[in-house]
C-alpha cells in the first residue's frame, strides 16, 4: 500500500463513512450525510493535490478555503444559489455568517432538523476538514496510521450533535472499529498486501469482533448509560419575553381592528380554535410565557426550530393561512403542528426564522408578520375529551413557574367555587362560576364600563364588586389564577375563533382567550370561562367605582412596537425606527461584501501571522541567549534556518564549514569561521564581538532575501525551519 497513494486516499474516505452515517440522527434525512460526503471528497482531493505538489500548509489552506467557498452553495446552501449550482451574493453572505452560527443553530434545533437554514454547513465543513487532514497525514506523514484521528473526530462530532438514540451502534462504532483496525494493519511500517492465509485470519478476527459488538451493544444499552449529546446542554438563544405579552394588547384587537381582516384560514377541522400564544407565568401585571432556562423543552419560553415530520401516519389537518392585517411575532396555528411551509417572496427567510414550542403549540417569527405572507401547516388536532372521560382523572404532574402578586380576592373567589371534588370538577366549577355569574363588556362606547388590562388592580376591581364585568382578557386571567390557587396546572391561551366551519376571514372581533388544565393521560384540556357576549350587565347594576389602592394600577395596554430585525437572514423593509436606519443605504452591501471577503482573507492571514510571529520570537530569544559565545552560536543557527527556508539542501549533521561549502555563499563562509573561532578558540567573546557577529548575520540575511518578492515571502512563511529537528553538528 506504500506505493499506492490513491489507495490511501480511498482508505481515508472509507474511514469517514461511520461519521457520515452518524449525521442521520441529527438531520433525519440523507441531506446531512450527503453534504458531509461532498465535504470529505473535496477535502480529500485538496489534500491529494497539495501532497503531490508538496505545497506548504498555507497554500493548502488557501486552496481549501477557495474550494469550500465555491462548492458551499450546491453542497450546503442550495436555496441561495442560482439554478441550484451557481453561488450568489446570498450564498456568500450565508456562508460568512453560517461558518460561526451553523453550530449553534444545529444544537438549538430539535432533531430531526432537516436541511433548513445553514444547518448543512456543519457536516459539509466538518467533512472538508476531516478529508484534507486525513489525506495529508496519510500521504505526507511518517506515521500514516494517525490518519484515523480526523475520521474519529468526525464521528465524535456526529455523535455529540446528534441524539441520545444512535442511528446504529453497529454502523457507527462497530464499522469504525473494523475500518480503523484494517487501516492500521495496512499502513503499518513494512506492511504489504497480506498473504491469503493472513487475509483469511484477519477477516475472521474482524468478523468475530463485529459479532461480539453487535451482541454487546444491546447489553450496554440495557445498563441505562444514556449517550451524552451537546444539544441537551445548550439553551436556545431566542427569548420571546423580549416582546410584549400578547394578552396585554387584547383590547386593541376589539377596539381598533374589530372590522379589519387579520388573516384568512382554510382547512381547519370544525369547531377548532386558532392559537396565537400560550402563557403560564404571572407577575402581578401580565400573563406571559415563562423564561426558558437550560434548554428545557417543556418551558413555555423555549422556542426552537420545528423538527422534520418523520411520522408514518397522516396528519389530521392541512391548514392554509394568508396574512392580511395581522402583525407581531406570533404565528396563528392550531393543534400540534408537524410541519410548516411558507409561500411568497419571503418563503426562505420565514422558514429559516420560524421557531416553535412543542409543549405549548405556539410558533413565533422573530422578524414579524407582514401583509401577504402565507403558509401551510400540517397538524394533529384532537377533540377535547368528554366530561365522562375526565371525571375522576388526576392532574398531570407538570412543573410550572410560580405566580406572583396575586390579588387576595382571587383566592377568596377560588374558595367560593364550592366543595367540588376532583380536578375536573374544580376546573369546571371555576368556568361555570365565572361564565354564569359574570357579565360581558369590551368597554366600548356603547357598552358598560370595563377597563382593559389584567393586572392585580384590574382583577381586584373585577372580583371586588357584586357585578363582575369584563371580557375574555379579564375572565381568562382571573380563571387561570383561581385554578392555580387550587393546585391545578393551568395556562392562559389567547387566540381566535374562526367565523365559519373550517375557515374564513378572521377579524379583530374574533379574538378570544381561555384557559387549559393538564390532566394525566389526556393532556391539556380547554375550558371556556367567559360569559356569553349577549350577557350584558343590567342598567341598574352599580358600576365598580375606582378606589385608591396601595398597589400599582394596571397601565393601559402598550402600543405594539415593531419587532426587532431578524437576527440571521432577511432584508430590512425600511419601516423600522431603529437608529441604524439613518445609516447610508450603501453601507449595508459594503458591510456584507466586507464580511464574506474578510472572513476568508482572515483565515488565510492568521496562519501567516502565526508563522511570522514564531520566527520573530525565535530570533529575539537567540539574540538574548545566555553567554556571548552562546549568542554567536545562536546567530549561526539563525543563518542556517534562513538557508533551510529558502529550500537549500543543508546537511543535518554537517560542520559549519561543510554547511558553508554546500551553500556556496562567501558571507555564510565568513560567519562559519567567526562562529567556530568564538566557540572553540578558548578565549572570551566580548559583548562587542557578539554584537558585531549579529550585525554580520543581519547583513547576510538581508542579502539572502534580496531576490524576488515572491521568493522572499515564500521563505518567510516557510515552515521547514520550524519543523526541522536540531541535530548534533560535528565541528571538524
Amino acid at each position: 500500500m506504500t506505493g499506492r497513494p490513491w489507495a490511501r486516499v480511498a482508505g481515508v474516505v472509507l474511514l469517514t463513512v461511520p461519521g457520515l452515517v452518524g449525521f442521520l440522527a441529527a438531520f433525519g434525512t440523507s441531506a446531512g450525510p450527503i453534504a458531509g460526503a461532498v465535504g470529505v471528497l473535496l477535502g480529500a482531493a485538496t489534500g491529494w493535490i497539495a501532497a503531490t505538489q508538496r505545497w506548504s500548509a498555507v497554500t493548502t489552506t488557501a486552496l481549501l478555503v477557495l474550494v469550500a467557498t465555491l462548492a458551499a452553495g450546491p453542497a450546503a446552501l442550495p436555496r441561495t444559489t442560482a439554478a441550484g449550482v451557481l453561488p450568489t451574493l446570498d450564498t456568500l453572505r450565508a456562508l460568512a455568517g453560517g461558518v460561526v452560527q451553523c453550530w449553534r443553530d444545529l444544537l438549538t434545533t430539535p432533531a430531526p432538523t432537516g436541511s433548513v437554514g445553514d444547518l448543512l454547513l456543519v457536516p459539509y465543513l466538518a467533512g472538508l476538514v476531516a478529508g484534507v487532514l486525513g489525506v495529508s497525514l496519510a500521504l505526507r506523514s511518517g506515521r500514516p496510521g494517525w490518519a484515523v484521528l480526523p475520521a474519529g473526530a468526525l464521528l465524535a462530532l456526529a455523535v455529540l450533535t446528534g441524539t441520545s438514540s444512535p442511528v446504529s451502534l453497529l454502523a457507527e462504532g462497530g464499522l469504525f472499529a473494523v475500518l480503523a483496525v484494517a487501516w492500521g494493519a495496512l499502513v503499518a511500517p513494512g506492511a504489504t498486501l497480506p498473504a491469503p492465509g493472513r487475509a483469511v485470519a484477519g477477516v475472521a478476527l474482524l468478523a468475530v469482533a463485529a459479532v461480539v459488538g453487535a451482541f454487546a451493544a444491546p447489553a450496554v444499552t440495557e445498563l441505562g448509560a444514556e449517550r451524552l449529546v451537546v444539544r441537551d446542554l445548550v439553551e436556545p438563544p431566542l427569548d420571546v419575553r423580549d416582546y410584549a405579552s400578547p394578552l396585554a394588547g387584547f383590547r386593541k384587537y376589539v377596539k381598533d381592528d374589530a372590522d379589519t381582516p387579520l388573516f384568512t384560514v382554510s382547512g381547519l377541522p370544525e369547531d377548532s380554535l386558532v392559537r396565537l400564544a400560550t402563557m403560564d407565568a404571572y407577575d402581578g401585571t401580565v400573563w406571559n410565557v415563562a423564561a426558558g432556562t437550560g434548554g428545557d423543552a417543556g418551558s413555555s419560553g423555549t422556542f426552537r426550530r420545528l423538527p422534520v415530520d418523520t411520522a408514518d401516519d397522516a396528519p389530521d389537518a392541512t391548514v392554509t393561512v394568508r396574512v392580511e392585517g395581522l402583525t407581531g411575532v406570533w404565528l396563528p396555528v392550531a393543534g400540534d403542528v408537524r410541519s410548516v411551509s411558507f409561500g411568497g417572496d419571503r418563503a426562505d427567510e420565514l422558514a429559516d426564522a420560524l421557531r416553535y414550542n412543542a409543549a405549548t403549540g405556539t410558533a413565533v417569527l422573530p422578524g414579524g408578520l407582514r401583509a401577504g405572507d402565507s403558509y401551510t401547516f400540517t397538524a394533529d388536532v384532537v377533540s377535547p375529551p368528554s366530561a365522562g372521560q375526565l371525571d375522576g382523572r388526576a392532574v398531570a404532574p407538570i412543573a410550572q413557574p410560580t405566580v406572583a402578586e396575586v390579588p387576595t380576592l382571587v383566592s377568596a373567589a377560588a374558595d367560593a367555587v364550592g366543595d367540588a371534588q376532583g380536578a375536573y370538577a374544580r376546573a369546571q366549577a371555576i368556568a361555570d362560576t365565572l361564565s354564569s355569574s359574570g357579565y360581558f363588556s369590551h368597554g366600548l362606547e356603547t357598552e358598560a364600563v370595563s377597563r382593559a388590562g389584567h393586572g392585580a388592580g384590574r382583577l381586584t376591581d373585577l372580583l371586588g364588586v357584586d357585578v363582575w364585568v369584563g371580557d375574555q382578557e379579564q375572565y381568562a386571567a382571573a380563571a387561570g389564577l383561581m385554578a392555580r390557587a387550587m393546585a391545578l396546572p393551568t395556562r392562559v391561551v389567547m387566540g381566535f375563533e374562526v367565523p365559519d366551519a373550517g375557515g374564513g376571514t378572521v377579524t379583530g372581533e374574533q379574538v378570544t382567550a381561555w384557559i387549559e388544565v393538564a390532566f394525566e393521560g389526556v393532556g391539556w384540556v380547554p375550558f371556556q370561562v367567559t360569559p356569553d357576549e349577549q350577557r350584558i350587565p343590567p342598567e341598574q347594576a352599580p358600576q365598580p367605582a375606582p378606589q385608591p389602592k396601595p398597589e400599582t394600577q394596571q397601565p393601559p395596554p402598550p402600543v405594539e412596537q415593531p419587532p426587532p430585525p431578524l437576527p440571521s437572514t432577511g432584508d430590512d423593509d425600511g419601516d423600522s425606527e431603529d437608529p441604524a436606519s439613518d445609516l447610508p443605504g450603501w453601507l449595508g452591501p459594503v458591510l456584507a461584501v466586507a464580511a464574506w471577503v474578510g472572513i476568508p482573507l482572515l483565515v488565510l492571514v492568521l496562519p501567516c501571522l502565526a508563522v511570522l510571529a514564531l520566527k520573530a520570537r525565535r530570533r529575539r530569544r537567540r539574540r538574548r541567549a545566555g553567554t556571548t559565545d552562546q549568542r554567536v552560536a545562536a546567530g549561526w543557527s539563525e543563518v542556517l534556518d534562513a538557508h533551510v527556508d529558502t529550500g537549500a539542501d543543508v546537511p543535518r549533521d554537517g560542520t559549519r564549514r561543510e554547511v558553508a561549502g554546500v551553500v556556496g555563499r562567501p558571507g555564510t563562509a565568513l560567519l562559519a569561521d567567526h562562529a567556530d573561532a568564538a566557540v572553540f578558540a578558548g578565549g572570551t567573546v566580548t559583548e562587542d564581538q557578539a554584537c558585531a557577529f549579529w550585525s554580520l548575520v543581519d547583513a547576510e540575511l538581508a542579502d539572502l532575501g534580496s531576490g524576488s518578492a515572491r521568493a522572499r515571502w515564500r521563505a518567510r512563511l516557510s515552515l521547514r525551519s520550524l519543523r526541522r529537528r536540531p541535530a548534533s553538528r560535528r565541528t571538524s
